[in-house]
């Protein structure tokens, strides 16, 4: 009987360790927390590859969020000098000019693998994405060599990144695949007004007037096949 009152002692000392660990959020206040625990006889090692495991995570997140400030920034963005489609136009030489109906084709095709992919398959989906994607370098590499649309750009190379890397089971949900494929189309029709103004009307003043909604459009597509999360997974038990 004298040894209880010693392990409840105990028990209530690992309890107040736990919680203390679970609020550390940096591996260097794990360190200060060990070395003022040396000399314990309680192991808490596995508690701390824990926390360490956490920590890790949490540091790739936020790379993730650095990376799509960029995005972030091409949405919200501005152009203070405005070019019009004329001035634009003049400034291009032949060749780029004779890849303008190269680039509708590109688009055109596109559009058409879109359509395909609403009523295909998983695996005819799967070798549509690639064909998509084959479309979408050649889009890329006409609008890199007129060098006036990084934005654009960007866009198009997350959208392709993201395409490629579908899966089948994220293609198998049919009401996402065809969310997906309206905000694609919609997308793309917007691309093609695009081409019309600037580059056959030369009616626009603002050559970069589809920048932010475009990048919008992009990042709208790629949340299509993104599952809801569930409340319930952030509940703590103690």
């Amino acid at each position: 009987m004298a040894l209880f009152p010693l392990l409840l002692m105990r028990t209530i000392y690992i309890l107040f360790l736990y919680r203390i660990l679970k609020r550390i959020t940096s591996i260097k206040s794990l360190e200060e927390y060990i070395s003022t625990l040396e000399g314990q006889s309680l192991s808490i090692e596995p508690v701390l590859a824990v926390k360490k495991d956490e920590v890790k995570a949490d540091t790739t997140e936020v790379k993730v969020t650095k990376k799509n400030l960029k995005r972030e920034e091409d949405i919200r963005s501005t152009h203070t000098e405005k070019t019009s489609a004329s001035e634009f136009v003049s400034t291009l030489d032949d060749s780029i000019i004779d890849k303008i109906e190269v680039f509708t084709d590109d688009l055109n095709s596109l559009l058409g693998l879109v359509y395909d992919l609403e009523t295909a398959d998983v695996a005819m989906s799967l070798d549509i994405i690639s064909r998509m994607g084959e479309s979408i370098d050649n889009i890329c590499s006409t609008l890199e060599a007129m060098l006036a649309f990084p934005i654009i750009v960007r866009a198009f190379y997350a959208l392709n990144q993201f395409i490629l890397e579908l899966t089948e089971i994220e293609l198998s949900q049919e009401e996402k695949k065809a969310m997906f494929v309206t905000i694609f189309i919609g997308m793309v029709d917007d691309l093609e007004k695009w081409l019309d103004i600037i580059f056959v009307q030369l009616s626009t003043d603002d050559i970069h007037y589809l920048d932010a909604s475009f990048s919008s459009n992009i990042l709208a597509i790629e949340t299509t096949f993104i599952e809801e999360e569930d409340d319930d997974d952030d509940l703590e038990f103690f």
